[in-house]
């Protein structure tokens, strides 16, 4: 992977080249290692463009602070920056795919997301709802991802 290189300067900033630093931020953890293995779907075996690339075009919409799908559509004008900068591997998707996986994600995370968490003595978050599996040391209901 290519070195990116950060300058001061008196320029005019584009908005987009912030991307590269959260790009790299989130190239330098396992995110999209855990994102492309979420089953989010399951009546498909695969998807032609990964949960990994889905999330980071999403993250990196978020961090030019526009929310809406749409606005995948400004990727087209520089599409390779836009991979760089985000470490996106195979494409960007587009505004229906987007639109559909988001809404496949938040499905299949619902569960996980509204269970009720506590702390035990040591910090630890469990669950205590519905979607407890087992128990953990401590006694409590817990909810593995």
């Amino acid at each position: 992977m290519k070195k990116i290189k950060i300058e001061f300067t008196n320029e005019r900033i584009i908005p987009a080249s912030g991307l590269a630093v959260v790009g790299a931020i989130l190239g330098k953890c396992d995110f999209v290692k855990r994102c492309n293995r979420m089953d989010v779907t399951p009546n498909r075996s695969q998807h032609q463009i990964k949960n990994g690339d889905v999330l980071l075009t999403y993250i990196g919409l978020l961090t030019m602070g526009k929310p809406a799908y749409e606005s995948v559509h400004e990727f087209d004008d520089d599409p390779d920056f836009y991979k760089y900068a985000l470490g996106i591997v195979r494409s960007i998707p587009s505004e229906e795919t987007l639109r559909q996986r988001m809404d496949d994600i938040g499905s299949s995370m619902r569960s996980y997301i509204l269970a009720k968490k506590h702390p035990d003595a040591q910090g630890q978050w469990h669950c205590t709802g519905k979607t407890s599996k087992r128990l953990c040391a401590g006694g409590y209901r817990c909810h593995t991802l």
